[in-house]
């Protein structure tokens, strides 16, 4: 059944405010820019291909449509990046980054770089930020997709890594602390990580979180 045109609308606009809300320091990353005029075509094609396949699979995983077919998957996946395009385009040349004096494969270059990760955090804002409360009005549970497989954890995982590391990862502050700090520091980076990681999993309980877990940790 088709939803009506006021619930695409507004899943629409929870995915672009999510996109904006997980991807705005990036926006405005000087480096990032400079990754985008600078990139070779083959490398944004590879780009695009490896952010819509993590679509895909958060899609399938945790998308918001709880009984999507695959070929709805694929289509909400394309509308994100579509999304993304149009959002990315939209803020890079209110920051002024989008000029005439810039050659087609330079604006182009810019524009993929940062519309891609707009795309991941649209696809997780509009799954994550809405429809919570639904289903759950008079002691109802919300119908759950299907379980997370090994496979399901790696594109979650994947989606997370580049849309959280996607913020610190161009700068040059990563390769300071990378060269100056002592290995037991590091070390203690990645257990500090994967604790904060834990406690989002199975503590504070964010959206979603539930269906990650095994059936005995349920």
């Amino acid at each position: 059944m088709t939803p009506p045109v006021s619930n695409s609308l507004r899943e629409y606009a929870r995915g672009m405010a999510g996109g904006l809300m997980f991807s705005l320091p990036l926006l405005y990353t000087m480096e990032v820019w400079w990754a985008g005029f600078v990139a070779e075509p083959m490398r944004l094609v590879l780009y695009v291909a490896a952010v819509f396949v993590l679509l895909l699979g958060y899609n399938h995983y945790v998308g918001l449509h709880q009984e999507a077919s695959r070929w709805e998957v694929v289509i909400d996946s394309v509308e994100e990046m579509g999304l993304g395009l149009i959002v990315a385009t939209g803020l890079l040349f209110l920051l002024g980054q989008i000029e005439t004096d810039h050659t087609v494969f330079e604006t182009i270059g810019k524009i993929v770089i940062e519309a891609m990760t707009v795309a991941i955090g649209i696809s997780i804002g509009t799954s994550q930020l809405g429809g919570s409360d639904e289903g759950e009005e008079g002691g109802g549970k919300k119908p759950r997709k299907n379980d997370a497989t090994f496979g399901g954890h790696i594109a979650l995982a994947g989606c997370g890594a580049v849309l959280f590391a996607s913020n610190v990862a161009p700068t040059e502050e990563i390769l300071m602390i990378a060269a100056e700090s002592h290995l037991v520091k590091l070390l203690g980076l990645v257990l500090l990580s994967l604790a904060i990681a834990a406690v989002i999993l199975y503590y504070i309980e964010f959206t979603g979180s539930a269906r990650l877990r095994s059936p005995s940790q349920g």
